[in-house]
């Protein structure tokens, strides 16, 4: 099985050939419980049309963009600066998604180490649906 894990968003899937993998949870069988919960309900709310929440357009997280360059060009992500840019900084514009307040405690936000904000505030692992995910 490929290695890391992703879903296509929503209907997405619907353009993919139907022998291709649309969604992959690939690293799991390593995982603790909790880790494998938290990504199989981040990548079924993928499948079911979220987006990233660092990617709404009402996040606001103050990063520290040197930092977060230089955190992810580190395995396991090795990810070059126009990675970042589209997995990282880049926002979805109101017109493009359906989005609801900012929720920093939503399955689907990445985690965000403190040192690569310039407010020195993170956010956690969320490994539970928030009450705004449920909605």
């Amino acid at each position: 099985m490929p290695n890391g894990s992703y879903s296509y968003i929503g209907r997405e899937a619907m353009l993919i050939p139907t022998n291709a993998t649309t969604m992959n949870l690939g690293w799991l069988t390593s995982a603790s419980a909790s880790e494998a919960r938290r990504v199989i309900l981040h990548e079924f709310g993928h499948a079911l049309g979220f987006i990233h929440e660092h990617s709404s357009p009402t996040a606001n997280i103050p990063y520290d963009r040197e930092k977060v360059y230089a955190y992810y060009a580190q395995a396991p992500n090795s990810w070059d600066r126009a990675t970042v840019d589209r997995n990282i900084f880049l926002k979805y514009s109101v017109a493009e998604t359906n989005y609801s307040t900012y929720d920093r405690s939503s399955i689907m936000h990445y985690v965000v180490p403190p040192e690569l904000t310039t407010n020195g505030v993170g956010v956690p692992f969320n490994t539970e649906l928030s009450t705004i995910d449920k909605q």
